[in-house]
């Protein structure tokens, strides 16, 4: 099976004005003018996704915002997974 973002939610904060969330198809374009949040959105990203434990962001040189989100992926296990910036 394959590893597929399910479901994106991601609380606003830095530059992003609202929550943000999305149920991700084969090919998603995220665009819009500059400081709106779109680097937030991937720093988000990485940092629920990879960011956990003694490798913590130091090493992806991430900025110091206080994201908040939760990121459902499938294709881990029998049933979805959710990770979020406090963990697994």
């Amino acid at each position: 099976m394959a590893i597929r973002l399910e479901h994106i939610r991601i609380s606003r904060g830095g530059p992003l004005l609202e929550d943000f969330e999305l149920e991700p198809g084969d090919l998603n374009l995220i665009y819009g003018r500059n400081e709106t949040g779109k680097t937030y959105l991937v720093e988000a990203l990485i940092r629920v996704l990879f960011s956990k434990g003694k490798r913590s962001h130091a090493a992806w040189d991430l900025r110091e915002w206080d994201l908040k989100g939760r990121i459902q992926v499938l294709g881990l296990g029998s049933e979805p997974i959710s990770f979020t910036t406090t963990g697994k």
